[in-house]
């Protein structure tokens, strides 16, 4: 069983609990899976798409975030810090960290729907982020690479500015597959310190400009060539787009031989255009070729 198909089976336990309980549940659950850190620098990245199968806003959405806010806690204690994720949501960042008995830094995780198109600056909350570190000198930001604006965004500028660090799932995967290359302090002065990995540059809103400097940092703190680096995140941005694809592509056949079987067609009309299973299904068959298109323009960028 991969890591995404272990959540959810945690969430669909814990769904049958009362919800005031349900985050200790899913906290003490994943906190307990055998050889967490193996399976995060293995999987770390199946769970950065939500499941298209959860309606949205619904109790299984939240309960996808908050285990995705535990497992990045996990993925900390993996590198060497003492970390956990909060409980409150809102005005607070999702994990902190800490090292020799001090608070170090904060991070926000964010999971999408593999089929969601619009990368709205919005949905990063930035300069937000920056104001919850409080007593931490880090800031970082975790999101689905695909994900990001590939072009200009404000929040390229914002993240320089308000010295938030912006990463990617496959990115923190590859660094925990090469941590002993590195120390925690050559990391945070390296990576984690914004300020430092643009020092006399101008700032950019251009999407590659700003990881640029951030694969640069990532190939300096493991040693790795470019090839290595760019396959490697090639092939688990691959690897996580088909799993959930395939997942994805079940769900929408199955609810769409359900639609099928209904002898009023306006009402299979209806329910197509609610699901948007027609446009989720062009958004799955582009996703691979997006994900390798990007990931080219980044490596010629160095």
């Amino acid at each position: 069983m991969n890591l995404r198909k272990l959540i959810l089976h945690i969430i669909e336990n814990a769904e049958s609990r009362k919800k005031e309980y349900r985050f200790d549940i899913l906290e003490e659950k994943i906190r307990n899976i055998e050889n967490i850190c193996f399976l995060l620098e293995k999987e770390f990245m199946l769970i950065q798409f939500i499941p298209d199968f959860y309606p949205p806003s619904s109790s299984l959405e939240k309960e996808w975030a908050k285990s995705s806010d535990i497992l990045l806690a996990e993925y900390f204690n993996c590198l060497g810090y003492v970390s956990e994720a909060l409980k409150s949501r809102g005005d607070s960042a999702d994990v902190l960290a800490m090292k020799n008995n001090r608070q170090i830094l904060v991070a926000d995780a964010k999971c999408f729907r593999i089929t969601r198109t619009a990368r709205n600056q919005k949905d990063f909350k930035v300069n937000s982020l920056s104001s919850w570190r409080k007593k931490s000198s880090y800031a970082i930001l975790v999101a689905p690479l695909t994900l990001y604006p590939i072009q200009e965004s404000q929040i390229y500028s914002q993240a320089i500015s308000s010295n938030v660090l912006l990463i990617s799932y496959s990115q923190l995967q590859f660094l925990l597959s090469n941590k002993n290359n590195f120390s925690l302090d050559d990391l945070e002065k390296n990576l984690f310190n914004v300020k430092n990995l643009f020092s006399g540059q101008t700032q950019t809103k251009k999407m590659s400009e700003y990881f640029k400097n951030v694969n640069k940092a990532i190939l300096s703190l493991t040693s790795a060539t470019s090839n290595e680096y760019f396959e490697f995140i090639r092939e688990k941005e691959n690897s996580a787009l088909f799993i959930t694809k395939e997942e994805t592509l079940s769900w929408l056949e199955k609810l769409k031989e359900r639609i099928n079987k209904m002898d009023i067609n306006q009402l299979r009309q209806e329910l197509d255009r609610f699901y948007r299973i027609s446009e989720k299904i062009e958004i799955l068959s582009n996703t691979l070729k997006y994900a390798n298109n990007l990931i080219n323009v980044l490596k010629n960028s160095i």
